[in-house]
């Protein structure tokens, strides 16, 4: 039995960062790369609401290129690549997304960009069926985020409970609440090497 990840809500919620009074349109094509890497996340989360995966991928590589290297944009880009091809089911590929993402945090110490490749481990886990493995760095995020796997992260948790009981998830995830991102990524690793290659 493995975690399948729900169809996106009508709506996702945006940092504030992110609510900008820009067409989507035209942004895209802004000589500014703030507003054009502005423009193109917000165009991936519009991809995301319709369930279009393949645009959100797209929209996310293109705010890559857009952005300024170590811009909160930037780190969103990435965020957003490997969320959309974890949704897209390309494992592998987003295992490897949200190691460049945590390698990219540590370099430029921002915490906040290391939740959601944590989030992204914690997905790819249930999705092989690894519910231990899942609940364990599940525990090592906040309960609901606000920006992105609002859908995803919750419904996970009620996937791991009927896995593996309440119990053993609460005391699973305070284990991972005393563990860092990166002994986290090993684990993740370690656990999906039994099932593909996860070398970074």
């Amino acid at each position: 039995n493995v975690f399948v990840p729900p169809r996106p809500h009508q709506r996702i919620v945006l940092d504030p960062i992110y609510d900008v009074e820009v067409d989507l349109a035209t942004s895209v094509d802004h000589p500014s790369p703030v507003i054009r890497s502005c423009g193109e996340i917000a165009c991936a989360a519009r991809a995301y609401q319709r369930g279009e995966f393949e645009d959100m991928l797209r929209y996310g590589r293109d705010a890559e290129r857009s952005s300024i290297f170590g811009s909160a944009f930037w780190f969103g880009s990435l965020q957003v690549q490997s969320w959309a091809e974890y949704l897209l089911g390309d494992l592998e590929a987003a295992l490897r997304s949200a190691d460049r993402d945590l390698h990219e945090a540590y370099r430029f110490g921002d915490r906040s960009a290391m939740i959601v490749p944590v989030g992204i481990y914690s997905l790819v886990l249930g999705s092989l069926g690894e519910a231990e493995a899942s609940a364990i760095v599940r525990g090592a995020l906040p309960r609901s985020l606000t920006v992105m796997l609002v859908a995803e992260l919750p419904e996970l948790d009620v996937w791991i409970k009927e896995q593996i009981g309440r119990d053993r998830f609460a005391e699973l995830r305070q284990r991972g609440r005393g563990m860092t991102p990166r002994e986290l990524q090993a684990l993740a690793h370690d656990v999906c090497a039994q099932h593909f290659d996860a070398k970074d």
